[in-house]
């Protein structure tokens, strides 16, 4: 968790959950797409099947870490890390 405040005032809280915090792929998949625009989770599916395509990361992660904000104004917002798995030799 982190927060951000100005002059004193609250103005944002931002939570984030790492693989140890997290159920199995399909279930944050299924679960992060909910509340997307059609665009952002089309993008979101996109931006999956691209990191998938480089191969199966070693831990069996895709999803790296999420996050959720909340503004002073009630603005949300959410972020994704994805894991890239990297081939070496």
């Amino acid at each position: 968790m982190s927060y951000r405040r100005e002059r004193g005032e609250l103005q944002a809280v931002s939570v984030f959950a790492d693989t140890r915090a997290l159920p199995d792929e399909r279930t944050i998949r299924a679960a992060w797409m909910t509340g997307l625009t059609p665009e952002d989770a089309a993008c979101y599916g996109r931006l999956l099947a691209a990191v998938c395509s480089y191969g199966r990361h070693p831990r069996g992660r895709t999803n790296a870490m999420l996050s959720w904000s909340i503004d002073a104004r009630g603005a949300e917002q959410r972020a994704v890390s994805l894991a890239i798995p990297v081939r070496t030799g």
